[in-house]
């Protein structure tokens, strides 16, 4: 299925308006209130993917299909600076086992996201901010024998076990919900959520296995909704940043002056 370019060029275009102008956080003499927030958290939730090409083949097989959902993991690692926030996201989804004749087939999907976001409700407690991820992604199937007499494991040299991947690119949007909290101003428990929709804009039908690429293969897709819920810390740094003046001309250097939360 070719990418839907217009779509993607409108979800581009959309968050890079939202995104803020820095200049706007000035005053005359060059300086700017910051607050920085690093979050380092993690998460756990449900996730959908578009799983009718591979069921169709499996099922013609004779395997059972897979769910159309799976258990979702995620380790996630952010900078707020003041309204704007950037970071990068580990995320894994996990489809439970299929068993049916004596074949134990598992299928999973792990993927490494760049995001940005504005926070459009940004208090010292409260959160809340849409976001755009960039990435890839890599989906593994893995078919072998799911019972096999102990003796036949000592003997045989080669186990009937089939492992194959696919490499994907992914587009994530979705929305953040963020509680901060704690008795030190600067160092803040994060309790949140996350709700989007991920896809990948190319669907491809090349799969790798053992050197070897396959082809006339089922194409499933990274094509689904999910949610999921955080649990981490913050460090937070309040301060006046000094860009500095030389001459007339904005300086390339500054300096963080902290206020009395450090």
């Amino acid at each position: 299925m070719p990418m839907n370019r217009k779509r993607l060029i409108a979800v581009l275009v959309i968050v890079a308006a939202s995104m803020p102008n820095f200049a706007t956080m000035q005053d005359s003499t060059g300086h700017m209130n910051l607050t920085v927030i690093k979050k380092n958290m993690i998460g756990i939730g449900v996730g959908m993917a578009d799983m009718a090409s591979i069921n169709d083949k499996m099922s013609s097989l004779g395997i059972d299909p897979f769910r159309n959902y799976g258990l979702s993991l995620d380790l996630e690692s952010q900078t707020d600076f003041n309204r704007l926030m950037m970071g990068g996201e580990l995320r894994g989804l996990i489809f439970m086992d299929r068993v049916s004749n004596n074949m134990r087939s598992s299928f999973s999907s792990g993927s490494l996201l760049l995001k940005s976001g504005y926070n459009v409700i940004n208090t010292d407690h409260v959160q809340l901010y849409p976001y755009l991820g960039l990435g890839v992604g890599l989906l593994d199937l893995m078919v072998r024998d799911n019972e096999v007499p102990f003796d036949s494991a000592l003997v045989r040299r080669h186990h009937s076990t089939v492992s194959m991947y696919q490499t994907k690119f992914l587009v994530d949007l979705g929305v953040a919900f963020d509680l901060l909290g704690g008795k030190n101003p600067k160092h803040l428990g994060v309790l949140g959520i996350r709700a989007g929709y991920s896809f990948d804009p190319y669907t491809s039908d090349r799969w790798h296995h053992d050197g070897e690429i396959l082809t006339n293969s089922p194409t499933p897709a990274l094509n689904g909704a999910y949610v999921m819920l955080t649990l981490g810390g913050a460090h937070k740094i309040s301060g006046m940043w000094n860009s500095g003046n030389c001459d007339g001309k904005m300086c390339c250097h500054g300096s963080m002056q902290k206020d009395g939360t450090q």
